[in-house]
């Protein structure tokens, strides 16, 4: 499926005119998803490009089957307002629930969700917090107050995150897998991660650093050995040439 697909022409071409590369993925993201969601498909779950999916989504799948609307929140427990980053108020910037992971059932709440959220980010998606707006994230504050079919994952392997590292200890089991807080890890969320930088967590932090040959540490090498086969020299540059590539090709 092509964007061309999703989107008429006449209003692709503003978005684009409106926004930047990354700006417009944000923006696309409820459309991509409405297309997809089609007589035949019960179930969308959206991850943003830079999430590395581990284990099985049957937990997903589940929770969803409960609900319209699935959306995991940054946080399941307050960040230490303790002058690090990120910090409480970069939270409520950007907003409650984290857009890298979108989950939609195709029922009438679940489209009417998606029809609003097109609306919104058609003229509303500018990466500006200070102006109320970022990306597609900022809106889904409003979700759970106009659809009472939205369901909060509160699962501590759905999402994990640079955000969220204060309140989720990461672990391998015997078998070697990935376990969060005694729970499966589904996946991981590596934004901001620059692989010219493979100790660094995220550029948009500094509160918590990797610790070699920790659980954490291994997650991240298994995680830069696979985007830098796919995107060789674009991933090592890490600029935002790198970036802009990855944003189209996902």
């Amino acid at each position: 499926m092509q964007l061309e697909d999703c989107i008429p022409p006449e209003i692709l071409g503003e978005m684009d005119r409106r926004y930047t590369v990354a700006e417009l993925c944000f923006a696309v993201k409820p459309f991509l998803i409405e297309a997809l969601l089609t007589s035949e498909v019960e179930q969308v779950h959206y991850f943003d490009g830079d999430c590395l999916v581990l284990d099985d989504t049957k937990s997903l799948r589940e929770e969803l089957d409960k609900a319209d609307l699935l959306l995991t929140p940054h946080s399941l427990t307050p960040i230490p307002d303790d002058g690090l980053s990120p910090r409480p108020l970069t939270i409520l910037r950007a907003g409650v629930f984290n857009a890298g992971y979108i989950g939609v059932r195709n029922t009438v709440q679940g489209r009417n969700f998606l029809k609003w959220l097109c609306s919104m980010t058609l003229k509303y998606a500018k990466n500006e917090p200070k102006s109320g707006m970022c990306g597609d994230q900022k809106w889904l504050d409003l979700a759970p107050a106009l659809f009472s079919g939205l369901r909060i994952c509160r699962h501590s392997g759905a999402n994990m995150a640079y955000w969220n590292l204060h309140e989720r200890k990461l672990e391998i089991d015997a078998q070697g897998r990935f376990q969060v807080n005694g729970q499966s890890l589904i996946f991981f969320h590596f934004s901001g991660y620059v692989a010219a930088q493979p100790l660094q967590i995220s550029k948009y932090q500094n509160r918590n650093q990797l610790i070699l040959g920790s659980p954490l540490h291994r997650l991240f090498q298994a995680y830069h050995a696979r985007i830098t086969a796919a995107y060789g020299s674009f991933a090592e540059q890490g600029s935002s040439t790198a970036r802009k590539f990855r944003l189209l090709w996902r």
